[in-house]
Protein backbone atom coordinates (compact mmCIF):
# COMPACT_ATOMS: atom_id res chain seq x y z
CA UNK A 1 0.00 0.00 0.00
CA UNK A 2 1.32 3.25 -0.96
CA UNK A 3 1.94 6.16 1.47
CA UNK A 4 0.82 9.18 1.76
CA UNK A 5 3.72 10.57 0.11
CA UNK A 6 4.03 8.45 -3.03
CA UNK A 7 0.73 9.11 -3.27
CA UNK A 8 1.55 12.80 -3.26
CA UNK A 9 3.91 12.06 -5.53
CA UNK A 10 2.24 9.99 -7.96
CA UNK A 11 -0.21 12.60 -8.23
CA UNK A 12 2.50 15.13 -8.82
CA UNK A 13 3.72 13.51 -11.13
CA UNK A 14 0.74 12.47 -13.42
CA UNK A 15 -0.01 16.68 -13.30
CA UNK A 16 3.40 16.56 -15.08
CA UNK A 17 2.44 14.46 -17.31
CA UNK A 18 -0.36 16.04 -18.69
CA UNK A 19 0.73 19.46 -18.73
CA UNK A 20 4.11 18.33 -20.73
CA UNK A 21 1.51 16.79 -23.35
CA UNK A 22 -0.56 20.09 -23.67
CA UNK A 23 2.46 21.96 -24.48
CA UNK A 24 4.62 19.64 -26.53
CA UNK A 25 3.26 20.05 -30.29
CA UNK A 26 2.03 16.64 -32.55
CA UNK A 27 0.37 16.31 -35.50
CA UNK A 28 -2.87 16.75 -34.10
CA UNK A 29 -1.71 20.11 -32.06
CA UNK A 30 -0.32 22.93 -33.57
CA UNK A 31 -0.10 25.09 -30.75
CA UNK A 32 1.13 24.82 -27.36
CA UNK A 33 -1.58 25.24 -25.34
CA UNK A 34 -0.14 27.08 -22.24
CA UNK A 35 -3.54 28.04 -20.94
CA UNK A 36 -4.32 24.45 -19.63
CA UNK A 37 -0.86 23.50 -18.59
CA UNK A 38 -0.03 26.42 -16.07
CA UNK A 39 -2.49 24.98 -13.78
CA UNK A 40 -1.38 21.38 -13.85
CA UNK A 41 1.92 22.63 -13.61
CA UNK A 42 0.89 24.17 -9.97
CA UNK A 43 -0.96 21.45 -9.20
CA UNK A 44 2.20 19.90 -9.53
CA UNK A 45 4.27 22.17 -7.31
CA UNK A 46 1.57 21.73 -4.78
CA UNK A 47 1.89 18.01 -4.38
CA UNK A 48 5.60 17.70 -4.38
CA UNK A 49 5.95 19.93 -1.76
CA UNK A 50 3.54 18.53 0.23
CA UNK A 51 5.65 15.63 -0.11
CA UNK A 52 8.76 17.75 0.50
CA UNK A 53 10.06 16.58 -2.44
CA UNK A 54 11.84 20.33 -3.19
CA UNK A 55 13.74 19.54 -6.07
CA UNK A 56 10.36 18.42 -8.15
CA UNK A 57 8.38 21.40 -6.80
CA UNK A 58 11.15 23.79 -7.92
CA UNK A 59 10.88 22.41 -11.37
CA UNK A 60 7.37 22.66 -11.38
CA UNK A 61 7.00 26.21 -9.84
CA UNK A 62 10.18 26.99 -12.91
CA UNK A 63 7.57 25.18 -15.49
CA UNK A 64 4.31 27.15 -14.40
CA UNK A 65 6.60 30.44 -14.25
CA UNK A 66 7.38 29.49 -18.01
CA UNK A 67 3.89 29.08 -18.99
CA UNK A 68 2.86 32.35 -17.72
CA UNK A 69 5.69 33.91 -19.59
CA UNK A 70 4.13 33.13 -22.99
CA UNK A 71 0.47 33.98 -22.02
CA UNK A 72 1.75 37.02 -20.56
CA UNK A 73 0.83 37.54 -17.00
CA UNK A 74 4.00 38.82 -15.30
CA UNK A 75 2.15 38.89 -11.58
CA UNK A 76 1.70 35.10 -11.72
CA UNK A 77 5.29 35.00 -13.12
CA UNK A 78 6.55 36.81 -10.27
CA UNK A 79 4.66 34.61 -8.14
CA UNK A 80 6.07 31.35 -9.42
CA UNK A 81 9.70 32.21 -9.72
CA UNK A 82 9.56 33.64 -5.76
CA UNK A 83 8.12 30.08 -5.12
CA UNK A 84 10.68 28.41 -6.78
CA UNK A 85 13.60 30.59 -5.10
CA UNK A 86 12.05 29.45 -2.32
CA UNK A 87 12.50 25.84 -2.95
CA UNK A 88 16.32 26.34 -4.29
CA UNK A 89 16.92 28.13 -0.54
CA UNK A 90 15.55 24.76 0.70
CA UNK A 91 18.10 22.38 -1.19
CA UNK A 92 21.22 25.13 -0.24
CA UNK A 93 21.51 26.33 -3.78
CA UNK A 94 22.45 30.00 -3.14
CA UNK A 95 23.23 31.28 -6.25
CA UNK A 96 20.10 30.00 -8.42
CA UNK A 97 18.07 31.20 -5.35
CA UNK A 98 19.85 34.38 -6.41
CA UNK A 99 19.05 34.11 -9.87
CA UNK A 100 15.04 33.30 -9.08
CA UNK A 101 14.63 36.29 -6.54
CA UNK A 102 16.13 38.74 -9.26
CA UNK A 103 13.60 37.45 -11.98
CA UNK A 104 10.80 37.44 -9.42
CA UNK A 105 11.50 41.01 -8.74
CA UNK A 106 11.80 42.12 -12.54
CA UNK A 107 8.64 40.24 -13.30
CA UNK A 108 6.92 41.94 -10.13
CA UNK A 109 8.16 45.59 -11.21
CA UNK A 110 6.36 44.89 -14.75
CA UNK A 111 3.44 44.12 -12.91
CA UNK A 112 3.94 47.78 -10.85
CA UNK A 113 4.61 46.42 -7.91
CA UNK A 114 7.79 47.84 -6.66
CA UNK A 115 7.46 47.14 -3.13
CA UNK A 116 7.24 43.74 -4.01
CA UNK A 117 9.60 43.95 -6.47
CA UNK A 118 12.27 45.48 -4.07
CA UNK A 119 11.42 42.60 -1.30
CA UNK A 120 12.95 40.30 -3.73
CA UNK A 121 15.74 42.44 -4.16
CA UNK A 122 16.70 42.27 -0.46
CA UNK A 123 15.60 38.84 -0.18
CA UNK A 124 18.55 37.84 -2.49
CA UNK A 125 20.87 40.46 -1.12
CA UNK A 126 20.38 38.18 2.01
CA UNK A 127 21.53 34.97 0.24
CA UNK A 128 24.04 36.64 -1.87
CA UNK A 129 25.62 38.04 1.77
CA UNK A 130 26.63 34.13 2.04
CA UNK A 131 29.40 34.05 -0.76
CA UNK A 132 29.35 37.32 -2.72
CA UNK A 133 29.46 40.17 -1.02
CA UNK A 134 29.85 42.65 -3.94
CA UNK A 135 26.78 40.97 -5.23
CA UNK A 136 24.95 41.34 -2.01
CA UNK A 137 25.58 45.39 -2.12
CA UNK A 138 24.72 45.16 -5.66
CA UNK A 139 21.10 44.22 -4.76
CA UNK A 140 21.02 45.61 -1.57
CA UNK A 141 21.54 49.12 -3.56
CA UNK A 142 18.91 48.06 -6.74
CA UNK A 143 16.15 47.31 -3.79
CA UNK A 144 16.46 51.18 -2.69
CA UNK A 145 16.63 52.39 -6.55
CA UNK A 146 13.48 50.41 -7.51
CA UNK A 147 11.47 52.09 -5.10
CA UNK A 148 13.13 55.68 -5.61
CA UNK A 149 12.71 55.28 -9.46
CA UNK A 150 8.88 53.67 -9.38
CA UNK A 151 7.85 56.75 -7.44
CA UNK A 152 7.49 54.63 -4.27
CA UNK A 153 10.21 56.66 -2.10
CA UNK A 154 8.03 57.19 0.93
CA UNK A 155 7.19 53.97 1.58
CA UNK A 156 11.21 53.22 1.12
CA UNK A 157 12.27 53.64 5.26
CA UNK A 158 12.76 49.48 5.91
CA UNK A 159 14.26 49.02 2.72
CA UNK A 160 16.86 51.26 3.21
CA UNK A 161 17.68 50.36 6.76
CA UNK A 162 17.59 46.54 5.45
CA UNK A 163 19.69 47.78 2.86
CA UNK A 164 22.26 49.62 5.24
CA UNK A 165 22.60 46.82 7.57
CA UNK A 166 23.22 44.72 4.64
CA UNK A 167 26.13 46.78 3.37
CA UNK A 168 27.77 47.44 6.23
CA UNK A 169 27.63 43.48 7.05
CA UNK A 170 29.72 43.59 3.46
CA UNK A 171 32.19 46.22 4.99
CA UNK A 172 30.80 49.09 2.32
CA UNK A 173 31.29 51.71 4.32
CA UNK A 174 31.19 54.26 1.04
CA UNK A 175 27.97 52.70 -0.05
CA UNK A 176 26.59 53.29 2.97
CA UNK A 177 27.13 56.82 3.18
CA UNK A 178 25.75 57.24 0.03
CA UNK A 179 22.47 55.52 1.23
CA UNK A 180 22.21 57.48 3.96
CA UNK A 181 22.58 61.21 1.88
CA UNK A 182 19.90 59.57 -0.63
CA UNK A 183 17.75 58.71 2.70
CA UNK A 184 18.13 62.03 4.35
CA UNK A 185 17.15 63.67 0.87
CA UNK A 186 14.05 61.64 0.93
CA UNK A 187 13.21 62.32 4.67
CA UNK A 188 13.78 66.30 3.73
CA UNK A 189 11.41 66.35 0.51
CA UNK A 190 8.85 64.28 2.41
CA UNK A 191 8.64 66.90 5.89
CA UNK A 192 10.26 64.09 8.37
CA UNK A 193 12.02 66.05 10.81
CA UNK A 194 12.35 63.14 12.98
CA UNK A 195 13.54 60.64 10.67
CA UNK A 196 15.88 63.24 8.95
CA UNK A 197 17.80 64.01 12.70
CA UNK A 198 18.54 60.58 13.07
CA UNK A 199 20.20 60.15 9.39
CA UNK A 200 21.95 62.78 9.72
CA UNK A 201 23.71 61.60 13.33
CA UNK A 202 24.34 58.05 11.25
CA UNK A 203 25.89 60.56 8.79
CA UNK A 204 28.34 62.03 10.98
CA UNK A 205 29.34 58.44 12.91
CA UNK A 206 29.88 57.08 9.60
CA UNK A 207 32.20 59.70 8.83
CA UNK A 208 34.16 59.70 12.59
CA UNK A 209 34.25 56.27 11.87
CA UNK A 210 35.93 56.80 8.52
CA UNK A 211 38.31 58.93 10.41
CA UNK A 212 37.10 62.50 8.31
CA UNK A 213 35.72 64.80 11.21
CA UNK A 214 36.37 67.57 8.48
CA UNK A 215 33.44 65.70 6.67
CA UNK A 216 31.73 64.77 9.87
CA UNK A 217 31.25 68.67 10.26
CA UNK A 218 30.16 69.43 7.13
CA UNK A 219 27.35 66.79 7.20
CA UNK A 220 26.51 68.66 10.70
CA UNK A 221 26.06 72.05 9.12
CA UNK A 222 24.20 70.26 6.14
CA UNK A 223 21.61 68.90 8.50
CA UNK A 224 20.97 72.38 10.50
CA UNK A 225 20.98 73.83 6.99
CA UNK A 226 17.90 71.23 5.51
CA UNK A 227 16.41 71.75 8.85
CA UNK A 228 17.17 74.09 11.71
CA UNK A 229 15.41 72.29 14.47
CA UNK A 230 18.54 69.40 14.72
CA UNK A 231 20.28 72.41 16.13
CA UNK A 232 18.26 71.87 19.34
CA UNK A 233 17.14 68.09 19.36
CA UNK A 234 18.89 65.44 20.92
CA UNK A 235 20.54 63.80 17.77
CA UNK A 236 22.25 67.08 17.06
CA UNK A 237 23.21 67.95 20.29
CA UNK A 238 24.99 64.18 20.02
CA UNK A 239 26.57 64.80 16.94
CA UNK A 240 27.87 68.27 17.99
CA UNK A 241 29.22 66.51 20.84
CA UNK A 242 30.46 63.57 19.29
CA UNK A 243 32.49 65.61 16.10
CA UNK A 244 33.72 68.21 19.29
CA UNK A 245 35.25 65.42 20.98
CA UNK A 246 37.78 64.73 18.03
CA UNK A 247 38.91 68.64 17.39
CA UNK A 248 39.06 68.77 20.87
CA UNK A 249 40.55 65.56 21.62
CA UNK A 250 38.31 64.92 24.49
CA UNK A 251 38.07 61.37 25.70
CA UNK A 252 34.91 62.51 28.20
CA UNK A 253 32.91 64.45 26.00
CA UNK A 254 32.97 61.48 23.75
CA UNK A 255 32.08 59.16 26.53
CA UNK A 256 29.33 61.23 27.65
CA UNK A 257 28.13 61.45 23.44
CA UNK A 258 28.63 57.46 23.22
CA UNK A 259 26.07 56.91 26.46
CA UNK A 260 23.03 59.70 24.49
CA UNK A 261 20.11 57.26 24.56
CA UNK A 262 19.00 58.29 21.38
CA UNK A 263 21.80 56.29 19.76
CA UNK A 264 19.61 53.14 20.64
CA UNK A 265 17.21 54.09 18.18
CA UNK A 266 19.23 54.72 15.05
CA UNK A 267 20.90 51.88 12.88
CA UNK A 268 22.22 49.11 15.68
CA UNK A 269 24.83 48.33 12.99
CA UNK A 270 25.83 52.08 12.92
CA UNK A 271 25.03 52.54 16.65
CA UNK A 272 27.52 49.50 17.32
CA UNK A 273 30.43 51.54 15.54
CA UNK A 274 29.40 55.11 17.14
CA UNK A 275 30.26 53.09 20.70
CA UNK A 276 33.87 51.87 19.19
CA UNK A 277 34.84 55.23 18.07
CA UNK A 278 38.13 55.90 20.08
CA UNK A 279 40.23 59.52 20.07
CA UNK A 280 43.39 57.49 19.26
CA UNK A 281 46.20 59.41 16.06
CA UNK A 282 46.60 56.60 15.19
CA UNK A 283 43.30 55.96 14.07
CA UNK A 284 41.77 59.57 13.86
CA UNK A 285 43.49 62.96 12.93
CA UNK A 286 41.44 65.76 15.19
CA UNK A 287 40.31 68.40 12.75
CA UNK A 288 42.08 71.89 12.72
CA UNK A 289 39.21 73.70 11.19
CA UNK A 290 36.97 76.45 13.27
CA UNK A 291 33.83 75.44 14.61
CA UNK A 292 30.79 75.75 12.30
CA UNK A 293 28.35 78.62 13.67
CA UNK A 294 25.99 76.20 14.24
CA UNK A 295 27.67 74.17 16.18
CA UNK A 296 30.08 76.50 18.20
CA UNK A 297 26.78 77.57 19.73
CA UNK A 298 25.86 73.91 20.97
CA UNK A 299 28.82 73.02 22.53
CA UNK A 300 27.74 71.35 25.97
CA UNK A 301 29.53 72.01 28.48
CA UNK A 302 30.62 75.40 27.53
CA UNK A 303 34.84 74.89 27.47
CA UNK A 304 36.57 76.78 30.15
CA UNK A 305 39.11 79.42 28.76
CA UNK A 306 42.42 79.40 30.38
CA UNK A 307 43.16 83.07 31.06
CA UNK A 308 47.02 83.95 28.57
CA UNK A 309 49.39 84.33 30.62
CA UNK A 310 51.86 86.92 29.69
CA UNK A 311 55.55 85.62 28.83
CA UNK A 312 57.73 86.51 31.54
CA UNK A 313 60.63 89.13 30.00
CA UNK A 314 63.78 89.12 31.32
CA UNK A 315 65.31 92.73 32.07
CA UNK A 316 68.20 92.88 29.83
CA UNK A 317 70.90 94.49 32.13
CA UNK A 318 73.65 96.51 30.29
CA UNK A 319 77.18 96.28 31.78
CA UNK A 320 78.86 99.50 33.10
CA UNK A 321 81.69 100.76 31.46
CA UNK A 322 84.80 100.19 32.89
CA UNK A 323 85.77 103.51 35.51
CA UNK A 324 88.88 105.40 33.49
CA UNK A 325 92.06 106.26 34.94
CA UNK A 326 92.22 109.39 37.13
CA UNK A 327 94.47 111.82 35.27
CA UNK A 328 95.92 113.19 38.62
CA UNK A 329 98.44 110.66 39.70
CA UNK A 330 98.79 109.83 43.25
CA UNK A 331 101.07 112.21 45.24
CA UNK A 332 104.25 111.09 46.74
CA UNK A 333 105.34 113.02 49.59
CA UNK A 334 109.36 112.64 49.38
CA UNK A 335 111.86 112.56 52.21
CA UNK A 336 113.89 115.32 53.12
CA UNK A 337 117.57 114.23 52.18
CA UNK A 338 119.94 115.63 55.38
CA UNK A 339 122.61 115.78 52.60
CA UNK A 340 120.62 118.01 50.40
CA UNK A 341 121.87 121.70 50.01
CA UNK A 342 119.44 124.35 50.72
Amino acid sequence: MATAVEKKLNEGDGYIKQADKLVTKSLTRWKADWDSAVGLYEKAAVCFKGAKAQLKAKEAYKKAATGFKHIDIPFSVAKNLEAAAMCAKELKEPEETVFLFEEAAGFYRQHQNPEKASEMYIRAAKVAEEYDADKCAQLAVQACDTLEEDGKEKFSGQTFKDAIGLLLKANKMDLVVDLLKRQAAIYDRNANPHDLHKTYLCLVIMYLHLGDAVAADRAFQDGVSASPQLGTSVEGRTASDLITCYEKMDPDLLKKAQAQQCLTFIDNGIAKLALKLRISGGLHTASTTPLSPQKAALLTPTPTVTPAVAPTVTPIVTPSPAPQNSAQEPIVEEEDDPNSIL
